[in-house]
This record gives C-alpha cells, sequence and structure tokens, in this order.
C-alpha cells in the first residue's frame, strides 16, 4: 500500500482505509463477526486473493482480528469500531443519491439495518425488538440516544417486524406507512404495537 506520506490524521487514516474495497469490509463488519465465505459473499466483484490482502492490511494495521464465531471469522476491534460514526457519515452523504436500485445495482438487507443507526434519532420508548428481513434476522434495540442493531435474532423481544425488500423499502424512504404496508400484507407484526411504531418514529419513518 502506497503512503500519502503527509504528517495528518486524515492522509494517516487514508493510508490505512483508503484503497479500494476496505471500508466496506469495515461496513460488513459493524453489526457482527463476518466469515471470509460470508464477506465474499457480500462484497461481490472482489477476488479472494483481494480479499485475502485487504483482511492481512486491515489485522496488521489492529483494525480487524481474527475471532472465534460461527467458526472462524473477522471481527472488529475497539480500534476498529471507532471507525463506525465515519461510514455512517459517508451513508449519509451517499444517501442522497439512493432512489430505488437500478439494473445490476446489489441489495443487502444487512446495509439497510446499519443504515438505521444513522437514521435514529432517539426514542423515549426502550424496547428490544426482533427484524426479520429477506431472510435475515436482526436484533434491534432502541430508547435512549443511540441505536444498536447487530446480525442474529434476539432471544426475548418486545416486538416482531418481518418482511421482504419490498415491504421494507417503501417504509424506509417514507413512501408508505408502517399501517400501510402491514395492511397491505408487505410486513408483518407481532408483539407490542406501541414498541413497533416507537421503533419507526426512531428511525424516521412514518408510523
Amino acid at each position: 500500500m502506497k503512503s500519502y506520506q503527509q504528517f495528518c490524521g486524515v492522509a494517516k487514516a487514508l493510508d490505512v482505509l483508503g484503497e479500494r474495497w476496505t471500508l466496506l469490509v469495515v461496513r460488513d463488519l459493524l453489526l457482527g463477526p463476518r466469515r471470509f465465505s460470508d464477506l465474499q459473499q457480500s462484497l461481490l466483484g472482489i477476488t479472494p486473493t483481494l480479499l485475502s490482502k485487504r483482511l492481512s492490511w486491515l489485522t496488521e494495521h489492529g483494525v480487524i482480528a481474527r475471532v472465534q464465531a460461527n467458526g472462524r471469522a473477522y471481527a472488529l476491534t475497539e480500534r476498529g469500531r471507532s471507525i463506525e460514526p465515519v461510514v455512517l457519515a459517508l451513508g449519509s452523504f451517499g444517501a442522497e443519491q439512493l432512489t430505488t436500485p437500478t439494473l445490476g445495482d446489489r441489495v443487502d438487507p444487512r446495509w439497510a439495518m446499519l443504515s438505521l443507526k444513522r437514521r435514529y434519532r432517539g426514542s423515549p420508548t426502550s424496547a428490544r425488538l426482533a427484524i426479520h428481513f429477506a431472510g435475515d434476522s436482526f436484533s434491534v434495540v432502541i430508547g435512549g440516544s443511540a441505536l444498536d442493531v447487530r446480525d442474529g435474532a434476539p432471544s426475548a423481544c418486545d416486538a416482531t417486524l418481518s418482511g421482504q425488500f419490498d415491504g421494507w423499502f417503501p417504509l424506509l424512504t417514507r413512501r408508505a406507512t408502517l399501517s400501510e404496508q402491514l395492511s397491505d400484507g408487505l410486513l408483518e407484526r407481532s408483539g407490542r404495537v406501541n414498541v413497533a411504531r416507537a421503533f419507526v418514529k426512531s428511525i424516521g419513518a412514518r408510523p
């Protein structure tokens, strides 16, 4: 990897994170540990050789580490997790260019779930939800100043929301309300209705 050779924090960060695919590897680890095969599947277009290089580079610089989770996997270190605000800020910047997926665009439910962190506006209701989205499950905790979202369904929750991309996308883009999506059968809810509504409000969507 080439260095900018500048005595500047931004330049030093880019020395580590500025190569193609590197920040997307970090993005895909923000919800929890991932195996090599998981990363290769989500980062469609990266070769196994290049992915290995990026993982080795990030490990060498203390951004990720090998862990025993779901088999041998990679996880962000404390140093790596400190990059989250940068990734979310980039997501906010790029979201202005998101309308509907175009031909060839790949859609991943984990990216949509990660976007909840930057959408979150706070909530007076403290609760845990299970989100089932396009065949994947996530645990979401609302309440306070930050939303927590992780891979995998929680063992217990206050409410559950389920649906495919066609049900979630109009909700997240404020083109439809939660009530409309539930009524049309595009989303399903179980558990406390007030928790589901509080969650939707907390991410700037319409209940």
